[in-house]
């Protein structure tokens, strides 16, 4: 899977039918991917220790380019399309990049809840005696 994929499926979640004649939208997408992989990071990094995945050694980008691999567990892909398609959508249609947007939040939620919470003593320091 590259970024053209998601890219390729964002377009179509904003409505639009022909990925290729979006000019505007891929030229905005290469920094917009970067923003949404940065911000998936720690939770991507969190899921492949929960999943005994090995770590991604990627940094933090300012752009990528849409023939790269995809960077994130495979899990990350719906996700980050409609991300995508939420941020390319913000200023043309406010109404479907919220609904874009919720449904990118509801995804990453349910990523979040599968992976194991960790359990430790907690240090009593009220006690007194």
């Amino acid at each position: 899977m590259t970024n053209r994929d998601i890219f390729n499926a964002a377009v179509y979640l904003a409505g639009e039918t022909v990925p290729a004649g979006n000019a505007d939208y891929e030229i905005r997408s290469a920094s917009l991917l970067a923003l949404i992989y940065t911000e998936c990071a720690a939770l991507d990094a969190a899921y492949r220790s929960a999943n005994g995945l090995d770590a991604d050694e990627q940094t933090p980008r300012v752009s990528v380019s849409l023939s790269d691999p995809f960077p994130l567990c495979e899990v990350f892909s719906a996700p980050a399309a409609y991300a995508l398609a939420a941020l390319l959508t913000l200023d043309e249609n406010a109404e479907l990049s919220k609904t874009m947007d919720l449904r990118f939040s509801s995804l990453i939620e349910q990523i979040r809840r599968g992976i194991p919470a960790a359990t430790e003593p907690i240090t009593d320091i009220y006690r007194l005696f």
